[in-house]
């Protein structure tokens, strides 16, 4: 997915949140019902639908059956039928002429100048959204050619890529020698956006819910060292197998503690994406055609501290919606045949999407099947994370940085051509 404009008019990228919910998104108002008009809306987003039914089936499985109960795991499922109504909502009025999209995760910035006159340089930036992580595809994934081609089309005199400066060297040495130490590459100054009003976020607290933290408070991910060792310890590159994921997950989502369950669950994340080897293929792709091109790599890796200090959903109310998650959660795990099956096939579901139909729609459907999973607790942490990440990159394609990096491209050009 691909969006382009002029870098001297800043605007405000990517996710736009809809804060209305609408009651009448189904016809009679059931979980049931909400369900299946989802399931409809996400057909039209994929050609994979055998195994976009078999996810549904797994959440009906799942959702309809626990929704006569009136203790936590009720309160709970209430809780996901209006984040569910949210995306479907949302996934509608994407479809609107003139409706902003997500261009999800963002794989890079290619900043291009050229000449345009009187005015000196003409500025463009194009921005790259993409699904960083796929599951099966390392050769058959079509997205790092892409991005290659793309950038190599535009001869960019810069890109801004997601990497802090130990990644990026980390990067280059996975690069062919031929384009190992031809990129200049150069940190790129944050400055952060002045604190909004804190508001409440979507609908209003439940019950179990704990009022929020004082906004000056610096929040950051961490795992609960002894709990997450005990569950990871036998995970390795070669059994990194969905079966063996199961079992981590369930052992977390039953032993971590309030405080700590999402950032067990998020860490886990983190490391199954590293152990598959598939991780980032778009970051590297834009480094190598950097390389290539003898551009500026520029680098914008978004400080931890940015995510929870926006204005956004904080990583307090994120651990407690993960927490109030977990009785239901266990009732999913617990039925290790029906959650394996919805793993399984929410996995070959994005792949199998991003070889057939690129990366255009995955953002929204990728994020339907997180909310299937996780609830609420994926609608505040998408939220969250989108918001930083908008803002930072915002702040570091119009920084000095890059400023110069075009104008020094620019006037190299222009001696070039004389």
């Amino acid at each position: 997915c691909v969006v382009t404009w002029a870098a001297h008019r800043p605007r405000h990228l990517g996710h736009q949140l809809f804060r209305d919910i609408s009651r009448h998104a189904t016809a009679d108002g059931s979980l049931g019902g909400l369900l299946d008009a989802l399931e409809e809306e996400m057909a039209t987003l994929t050609d994979s639908s055998k195994e976009l039914r078999e996810c549904f089936q797994a959440a009906r499985s799942l959702y309809v059956r626990q929704t006569a109960r009136q203790d936590e795991v009720g309160e709970e499922v209430e809780a996901t039928r209006r984040s569910l109504e949210t995306i479907l909502v949302e996934t509608q009025r994407q479809k609107q002429v003139g409706a902003l999209r997500s261009l999800g995760p963002l794989s890079a910035v290619a900043l291009v100048a050229s000449d345009a006159g009187d005015d000196g340089t003409r500025e463009e930036v194009v921005l790259l959204g993409s699904m960083q992580t796929t599951y099966g595809l390392v050769e058959d994934n079509p997205q790092p050619a892409a991005v290659r081609r793309i950038i190599g089309h535009l001869r960019s005199s810069a890109v801004l890529v997601e990497l802090d400066e130990a990644e990026a060297e980390e990067e280059e040495e996975q690069l062919p020698p031929r384009l190992r130490n031809r990129v200049s590459k150069l940190p790129c100054s944050y400055t952060p956006p002045p604190r909004p009003q804190k508001t409440e976020f979507l609908f209003p607290r439940l019950p179990w819910e704990s009022p929020e933290q004082d906004v000056g408070e610096e929040e950051s991910v961490e795992v609960e060292e002894a709990v997450f060792k005990a569950a990871v310890k036998k995970l390795t590159a070669r059994s990194i197998t969905n079966e063996n994921l199961y079992r981590v997950q369930l052992q977390l989502w039953r032993d971590s503690s309030e405080d700590r369950l999402f950032d067990n669950i998020c860490c886990l994340g983190s490391i199954a994406m590293q152990m598959r080897g598939n991780s980032r293929l778009d970051t590297r792709a834009a480094f190598a055609a950097a390389a290539s091109l003898d551009a500026t790599l520029l680098l914008a890796e978004p400080p931890s501290s940015a995510t929870w200090c926006g204005g956004g959903p904080s990583l307090s109310e994120v651990r407690q919606a993960f927490a109030a998650r977990r009785g239901l959660m266990l009732e999913f795990l617990q039925d290790g045949e029906l959650y394996k099956t919805f793993e399984t096939r929410r996995q070959q579901l994005l792949d199998s999407t991003m070889q057939s139909r690129g990366g255009a729609d995955l953002a929204m459907l990728a994020a339907c099947m997180y909310r299937l999973e996780h609830g609420r607790g994926s609608e505040l942490l998408d939220a969250a994370t989108l918001q930083s990440r908008d803002e930072h990159f915002a702040s570091a394609i119009m920084s000095p940085e890059a400023r110069e990096a075009l104008l020094q491209k620019s006037q190299s050009q222009s001696s070039l051509d004389t």
